[in-house]
């Protein structure tokens, strides 16, 4: 009688690329896109009225604003 508990796992079918399962991929994209926006701008908004000593935002997006020292 054997001790292991160890199991064979099977290896997955192989890539399905159709054009249904491409549209449905991108979709689910989209969707994660709006979401992460909609997210990231509810945060931004919370901390919105921060300013720092010069009166700029302390909170920013990356890459949205003018480069400047800090």
């Amino acid at each position: 009688m054997k001790q292991d508990t160890v199991i064979e796992i099977k290896k997955p079918e192989t890539f399905i690329d159709d054009p249904i399962t491409e549209l449905i991929r991108q979709g689910a994209r989209d969707i994660l896109f709006k979401a992460l926006e909609i997210e990231i701008n509810g945060f931004l908004s919370l901390y919105a009225d921060l300013k720092d000593d010069q009166g700029r935002k302390r909170i920013t997006r990356n890459g949205y604003l003018p480069k400047r020292d800090i």
